[in-house]
């Protein structure tokens, strides 16, 4: 069986200290059990790289769920690889993220008139 090379694009070390914070609030284990959880992902999709499905908002992208957090993927054929581009959690808006590349937590088009 081939073995993709997974490629972490610019951004991937946002994603997951974003991850780490945000989990590390809870608990002091739950940051290692979940990162490691997506690092057994993008193992498993180096041997399978269509393992994950067309995402639903931008159709070069293929994405798949780790618990709660969503791994947006291309598979790049010529060069037999696979390209992480996006890791977030399922609350984020993740089709503003894909569609514009903007990893912000609240872009002034989000936030609700009234609210500081």
């Amino acid at each position: 069986m081939k073995k993709y090379p997974v490629r972490l694009q610019d951004g991937i070390k946002e994603d997951i200290e974003n991850i780490i914070r945000f989990k590390g609030w809870y608990s002091s284990s739950a940051p290692s059990r979940i990162v490691a959880k997506i690092l057994d992902c993008l193992d498993d999709l180096a041997f399978m790289p269509y393992l994950g499905h067309v995402s639903d908002y931008d159709s070069d992208y293929r994405q798949i769920s780790v618990e709660d957090y969503m791994i947006f993927y291309l598979v790049d054929e010529e060069r037999e690889a696979i390209e992480v581009h996006y890791i977030l959690h399922q609350s984020r808006n993740t089709e503003r993220i894909v569609k514009t590349g903007d990893r912000s937590f609240e872009p002034e088009s989000e936030v609700e008139e009234g609210y500081d």
